[in-house]
């Protein structure tokens, strides 16, 4: 050790010798015992033998060196900071044998102790350990504390006593040699690491004592052990060292793991029971039961203590002829095997190949002959067994499993038909999942028809309140139309329960299925391919059928043998079917995910994920074509991304943001151009890339115009629907992956506003709804307008839609679902199914807060909600100007009807509609007011009214003639309105300064279809 000598530099070196190991015990004497009562000091008393004074002598003389080696690194560290550098290797040696001296003091004050409490008497001893205490302070505790402990502890065990104490000594000596040189890299590989294996390897012997200890507590043999002897012995172990944190932790990990193995070993013991009383069959589902009812490292245990009831099991069942009950027993064995873990599955896979005899068991079949009769057949029952596992969600990972054993065992034939089956069970998962969906889209259909009819009567917290009530709604239907569907909440998680069922199943069976498929098995590449495809339109799971599509893309092989088993070339259906369906899809995920967080770089990683994912289909060899557009949609997304980068979005404003906003509209233009000539992938992929680029374009959209430049870049009529559609489908699933199904538009926040605007726009662009009346798919087409009439109301108050307000979309929207809105009514059979929608729609008005009395008004009037939602009027105004029109006379109800129609025409909205209409409502002898309108001196029709409607909604009237129209028909409207109600007149154009709006086209077809024909009060949309 290095000392300095009176503050000088001097430095005289010598070596610290450790202490001499501490003698073998001695035995007390008798004599001995009576001089320990004595109260002198108790460490230099003639109590303490010659023996224990030696020791107590060793462990002065070390602590002392300790010290000394201490002082000596504290007077190195007074030295001033401009000759530290010099003294740097010095200070850090004087570090390490303070450490080394520090060590050796607390190993003599270890065996000082040791040598006491072997020859003292319990009494002395106690005085014996305080002196110690009191003359090392630093240096006794806490080793004096397990012993003290122990002595408190009933039936404490020795051997956890003594590695309890030897852990901590450890433990401390490591910790402080820790504090030595912490920077010095040698030092912690030489003694630091050292150390630590040590401390660590201590601690894991406590550990292993006191598993071993805690397994001991137990009944009489024989007996299953309750799980309450465990906690006692735990409770008592405690008390060893309550104050040690690693102590504690290990024995609730030991307590935990004793518990867990004993609890396994009771339902252990009742599958074993079952199995003995009712059969292999009940004896698997009891152990599926037990499985699913913990977490997986229960199952585990479970299957581990189960194992000799299982092999019983698996044999029973290799006998068995009977193929229903194998059926349920393999997919039971298939789903705890699944939650115990991939270990599980591959032990039961063994067990079922090496009981399974490939050739089968005997069964008995009818004959064919004149006689009849029957005879004997081997039948190979487990592929049949195994496909329905497949089926039931949990049994592709022990179909592939087996089928690999089988091959082990030298079964090949087995395996194939093992092989077949996997392929099988995925294309009845696929099947489950489309009939899942569609039975949802029905409903959402329903839903969205209830929207259209009352959501604008309602507030958007009300049609927030009514959604959740709809798919929350756990009763099925009972009227004869629709008895044994499933409620709406059960067939929502049904569809999410088989979607998920679907992405496992081909996510563990996929690369056995591309095997079998490249060795010529036709069914499993069909399986591969077609429950790829059925994934892809999934928000969830889409990517996993993308990143499929890009693998098999990948491998020549596989590509090739998929496309043999495939109608027509396969790059074009991967294109237009996992690609076309699966780009929307990622996109709407993307979107939600990117909407959910504020964290720059989280951002930025999905972005490049996305584009990653582009890039990983481009790259396929097999995929070439393809590559063009996707490398496109790469660098426009990315083009878009830079625009947002470079541009402070909150502060834009005037010039800037119409710059900005041009800029934006021509990249928008650029990606849907030449839109009749993109294949269904390309105008995928140009949406999905349109969306994702505007989504953080929310805060510079929020006022002003739209998105409109991107409408020169495709014709009017089907191509603008079609684009608006297809935004609004990526929008929807990104409700759908927020958790907001079916609705929650602006629950997603402004991020998503400018992709739900444009899609409006575009919807409201198209001229013409022949095209879509046309559409064969009539269910798709109710489909894609309910989407636009939920977002849409989610988004009237924040998005400006072309300067018209909200109410110009839904116009045009209703005209669609009219024109198609028979695929709706067909849902419905007979008065009984109508009752019973009509109950269930009372019951979601009543979860929105709408008393029954308002419910069933609303109910009643959906049709006069639908059209005075064309004024954005708020809901609360909405529903009292419509009361007051029910509660008016039928005269004064005809001039109100009137009313509107004037008010559609002249452009009218929110106030100054409702007080227009009410004004019809006020006015005296409403029985004597005349509706003959004509237009001018235009005498081409017999019925100028029906003509004139028809001229302005056809889409080829010229522009010059539909204004010159438009103008007329305002004439001679107003020209009636100062003839048959001159106050109304006069109170409108008071000042001569009424701010008429443009005459909305399509609302006044309906509203005048229905001044001629219809009643628009008491009518019910269903």
């Amino acid at each position: 050790m290095v000392m300095l000598a009176d503050g000088g530099a001097g430095r005289a070196a010598h070596t610290v010798a450790p202490p001499p190991p501490a003698p073998a015990p001695t035995t007390r004497t008798a004599d001995r015992a009576e001089r320990e009562a004595v109260p002198v000091r108790a460490r230099s008393g003639p109590a303490a033998s010659p023996a224990l004074q030696a020791a107590a002598q060793r462990t002065d003389q070390a602590a002392r060196q300790a010290e000394a080696a201490q002082q000596h690194v504290q007077a190195l560290e007074q030295v001033p900071v401009m000759h530290r550098p010099a003294l740097r290797g010095e200070l850090e040696q004087a570090r390490i044998e303070a450490s080394q001296t520090r060590t050796q003091a607390r190993q003599a004050v270890t065996d000082e102790r040791q040598l006491a409490q072997q020859t003292l008497s319990p009494a002395y001893l106690e005085r014996y350990e305080e002196d110690l205490a009191a003359a090392h302070p630093g240096l006794a505790p806490p080793v004096a504390a397990p012993a003290a402990a122990a002595s408190t502890v009933p039936g404490t065990s020795p051997e956890i006593q003594s590695k309890l104490q030897a852990a901590e000594q450890a433990e401390q000596a490591y910790q402080d040699a820790a504090q030595a040189a912490p920077r010095n890299p040698e030092y912690r590989q030489e003694v630091l690491a050292p150390l630590r294996r040590e401390a660590d390897a201590r601690w894991q012997a406590v550990s292993d004592a006191l598993r071993s200890d805690l397994a001991g507590a137990s009944v009489p043999a024989g007996v299953p052990v309750q799980a309450d002897a465990v906690a006692l012995r735990a409770d008592q172990l405690a008390r060893l060292a309550p104050d040690n944190p690693t102590f504690q932790k290990l024995l609730a990990d030991a307590k935990a793991d004793v518990s867990a193995n004993r609890q396994a070993q009771r339902d252990a013991l009742e599958v074993q029971r079952v199995y003995q009383e009712q059969g292999a069959a009940a004896a698997a589902a009891e152990l599926d039961r037990r499985a699913a009812s913990g977490t997986p490292d229960q199952a585990q245990r479970l299957m581990q203590a189960a194992a000799p009831t299982l092999q019983h099991i698996v044999s029973d069942l290799a006998a068995s002829k009977d193929q229903k009950q194998l059926n349920e027993a393999v997919a039971s064995l298939s789903r705890a095997a699944a939650q115990a873990g991939p270990q599980a599955t591959q032990d039961l896979a063994r067990s079922l190949a090496a009981a399974f005899d490939e050739k089968g068991v005997v069964t008995r079949v009818a004959g064919g002959g004149r006689g009849g009769g029957t005879y004997p057949v081997r039948e190979f029952l487990l592929d049949n067994a195994l496909r329905n596992a497949v089926a039931s969600g949990a049994g592709a990972e022990l179909a592939v499993a087996t089928a690999d054993a089988l091959r082990a065992v030298g079964k090949a034939d087995a395996a194939g038909k093992v092989d077949q089956a996997l392929a099988a069970g995925v294309q009845d998962l696929k099947a489950q999942y489309d009939a899942a969906q569609d039975q949802v889209a029905v409903l959402n259909q329903e839903l969205q028809q209830d929207l259209a009819r009352l959501g604008p009567a309602l507030t958007p917290e009300q049609r927030a309140a009514y959604v959740k009530a709809f798919w929350a709604d756990t009763q099925a239907p009972t009227d004869e139309a629709h008895k044994g569907q499933p409620s709406h909440a059960a067939a929502l998680a049904q569809a999410d329960a088989s979607g998920d069922a679907l992405a496992k199943a081909l996510q563990a069976g996929g690369p056995a299925l591309q095997r079998a498929a490249v060795g010529g098995n036709q069914d499993a590449a069909q399986a591969l391919l077609e429950g790829h495809e059925s994934l892809a339109t999934s928000p969830e799971h889409a990517q996993q059928s993308l990143e499929w599509m890009a693998d098999v893309g990948n491998d020549a092989a596989a590509f090739q043998a998929i496309d043999a088993a495939t109608d027509g070339k396969l790059v074009d259906r991967l294109a237009d079917g996992i690609g076309a369906e699966g780009m929307a899809a990622v996109a709407g995920k993307l979107t939600a995910d990117v909407n959910a967080t504020d964290d720059p770089a989280l951002i930025a990683q999905l972005y490049d994920n996305f584009s990653a994912l582009l890039g990983r289909i481009g790259q396929a060899r097999q995929l070439g074509a393809l590559k063009g557009d996707l490398l496109k949609a790469q660098q426009d997304i990315q083009h878009l991304r830079d625009l947002f980068a470079h541009v402070p979005l909150d502060r834009l404003d005037g010039a800037a943001l119409k710059r900005y906003q041009r800029g934006v509209k021509a990249a928008a233009e650029d990606m849907l151009g030449g839109w009749d000539s993109k294949s269904k992938f390309g105008k995928s992929l140009a949406l999905a890339g349109l969306a994702v680029g505007l989504i953080d374009a929310g805060k510079a959209f929020h006022d002003g115009e739209m998105l409109q430049g991107v409408l020169a870049s495709v014709s009017a009529g089907k191509d603008a629907a079609e684009i608006g559609i297809g935004l609004l489908k990526i929008a929807a699933d990104a409700g759908k992956v927020s958790g907001e199904f079916a609705t929650g538009a602006s629950k997603l926040g402004g991020k998503f506003l400018p992709l739900v605007g444009l899609g409006l726009d575009l919807i409201q662009a198209k001229g013409d709804v022949d095209a879509l009346r046309s559409n064969p798919n009539a269910g798709e087409v109710v489909a894609m307008v309910g989407t636009v009439l939920s977002l849409a109301s989610d988004v009237a108050e924040v998005v400006p839609i072309l300067g018209t307000g909200i109410g110009a979309v839904l116009g045009t929207v209703g005209e669609i679902l009219h024109a198609v809105g028979g695929f709706i009514d067909q849902l419905i059979e007979g008065d009984q199914a109508a009752q019973a929608r009509d109950a269930r729609t009372l019951q979601y008005l009543g979860a929105a807060g709408i008393a029954e009395p308002d419910a069933k008004a609303l109910m009643d009037d959906s049709q006069g909600i639908a059209l005075l939602d064309n004024f954005n009027m708020p809901p609360q105004q909405l529903r009292s100007l419509l009361g007051e029109i029910r509660r008016a006379d039928g005269d004064h109800q005809a001039v109100a009807k009137h009313m509107m129609l004037l008010a559609a025409g002249l452009g009218l909205q929110g106030d100054q509609a409702a007080a227009f209409i009410r004004q019809g409502l006020a006015v005296k002898d409403a029985g004597d007011v005349q509706y003959q309108v004509t237009v001018g001196d235009l005498s081409v029709s017999p019925y100028p009214d029906a003509f004139l409607r028809q001229a302005l909604i056809d889409p080829n009237t010229p522009a010059d003639l539909r204004a010159q129209l438009t103008q007329e028909w305002r004439t001679s409207q107003l020209a009636w309105l100062k003839a048959e109600l001159p106050e109304v007149y006069d109170s409108l154009f008071l000042g001569h300064n009424t701010p008429l709006g443009e005459v909305n086209v399509g609302l006044l077809a309906d509203f005048q279809g229905l001044i001629y024909g219809e009643d628009i009060v008491g009518r019910s949309a269903a």
